[in-house]
């Protein structure tokens, strides 16, 4: 299984890195033209996957060098599954049967949808006006 952090884990992560692997160092970090400078510490607000993929855009300056950037690996950046700019965690991952099942349900959902709709239809001169 693969394991994407959320983008809020990502910033942390990456800040941690930035600061040498030391806790103080991120709260104290004096970086404050950072991109991620405000959502390094816990409880300061939800992170846009676009500010991620900007401080993407800062690191490797062209989209050619941030697609093809060698992030991953044993040295992955923890930014690496945001770069473009999208999200890439879903919470969980399914299994091909999971996914097979839900897409059933899925569809006889759909069809039971339809069918209630089909017997709603109006009728002629049932609830309508003489006009």
């Amino acid at each position: 299984m693969v394991n994407i952090l959320t983008p809020k884990k990502a910033v942390r992560t990456y800040c941690y890195w930035c600061s040498v692997e030391q806790r103080n160092e991120v709260k104290l970090c004096p970086a404050t033209d950072c991109l991620l400078h405000k959502y390094r510490l816990s409880g300061t607000g939800k992170i846009s996957v676009k500010t991620i993929r900007k401080k993407c855009l800062q690191c490797g300056t062209t989209s050619d060098e941030v697609k093809n950037c060698e992030g991953e690996g044993e040295d992955k950046c923890a930014l690496y599954d945001y770069r473009f700019g999208r999200s890439g965690w879903t919470g969980r991952s399914l299994t091909p049967e999971q996914r097979a099942a839900a897409s059933e349900r899925f569809r006889l959902l759909g069809a039971k949808r339809a069918k209630k709709m089909a017997g709603n239809t109006p009728s002629a001169g049932l609830g309508g006006s003489n006009c």
